[in-house]
């Protein structure tokens, strides 16, 4: 997360004048007891750091200390390039210095390296202080935000990760639903067969074998013509399954599909799932169905129907 963030408050500068140095009314004790205290209360809060006009650092507070993990010896007498994490453009920096020789205070974030290697990052605003129209040193004042850094960039990362996981998915779902589509018509084209075969067995059984059994019986007497009878009952028995019923022959192969999966109890919802179709498509099914069968009419639950027939 590389972002330059220069940007710049533009402020009226510090001007001491002569005799000037007041917080607010009162004796001169009391003002000097208030600065006192303000710095003392700017201390606890806030890392602060003094520079000559060279950039010079000429005061550290504690927190300054603390936070970049050199002395305040190691501080003094240094610029801020004893700072640089390398992150920031040299435009970045000319851009900041121009604004203070401006005499304009800047304000922006920063990426600082600690003394260990460790870099942490501070909301800056630094302000000249101006006396007799000459920049006489600049004041620093910054706050520790390395922690929000730390979590704008783990929020990054997660959401990078749940787009990329969510575009996998979709791959997969994609994939998932193309192997669904090819199962679906490779049960259509062994259904198909499946119905073929059936139409073959039961047309032969009624043009062929039927016929010769009929002869056969009406020209047979005693003993033989009651085996004939048995073979004939045992036939039909085997060659039921394949002759058309009165259901096959009014629905279409996907409506039967469909009374085949209201049979055994499925519901509309996972009928739909399963052919990867839209429940009302199947609610239309069902509604051909009950019409092609003469249910319209009568108050016939038809999962109970299909059980009975």
């Amino acid at each position: 997360m590389k972002k330059k963030m220069d940007e710049r408050l533009s402020a009226e500068p510090v001007v001491i004048e002569k005799d000037q140095i007041r917080v607010g009314l009162g004796d001169q004790e009391h003002d000097i007891e208030s600065l006192v205290a303000f710095k003392h209360a700017l201390d606890c809060h806030s890392i602060v750091a003094v520079t000559d006009p060279k950039g010079i650092i000429t005061y550290a507070n504690e927190k300054f200390c603390e936070i970049s993990q050199y002395s305040k010896n190691e501080l003094i007498g240094q610029d801020h390039r004893i700072l640089n994490s390398g992150y920031h453009s040299k435009r970045f920096i000319q851009g900041l210095w121009s604004t203070l020789k401006a005499g304009t205070a800047w304000q922006g974030t920063f990426r600082n390296r600690a003394k260990d290697g460790s870099y942490y990052w501070v909301q800056s605003t630094i302000h000249p202080v101006i006396k007799n129209n000459k920049i006489i040193n600049f004041v620093a004042i910054r706050t520790d935000i390395t922690e929000i850094i730390s979590l704008k960039e783990k929020e990054q990362k997660l959401n990078f990760i749940l787009k990329e996981t969510a575009e996998k998915l979709k791959i997969e779902r994609l994939a998932l639903n193309n192997k669904n589509i090819a199962l679906n018509e490779l049960i259509d084209n062994i259904e198909a067969e499946r119905d073929r075969i059936k139409q073959t067995i039961g047309q032969n059984f009624e043009t062929l074998v039927n016929p010769l059994l009929n002869k056969l019986i009406k020209r047979t007497e005693g003993v033989n013509l009651k085996y004939l009878h048995l073979i004939d009952s045992n036939l039909k028995e085997i060659a039921t399954p394949f002759l058309p019923s009165s259901i096959q022959s009014k629905l279409t192969p996907k409506e039967l599909e469909v009374c085949n999966h209201i049979k055994h109890g499925m519901t509309v919802k996972e009928i739909a799932a399963f052919y990867n179709l839209s429940p009302r498509t199947i609610d239309k099914h069902r509604e051909n169905i009950r019409k092609k069968l003469g249910l319209v009419e009568k108050k016939i639950n038809l999962t109970m129907f299909l059980k009975s027939h």
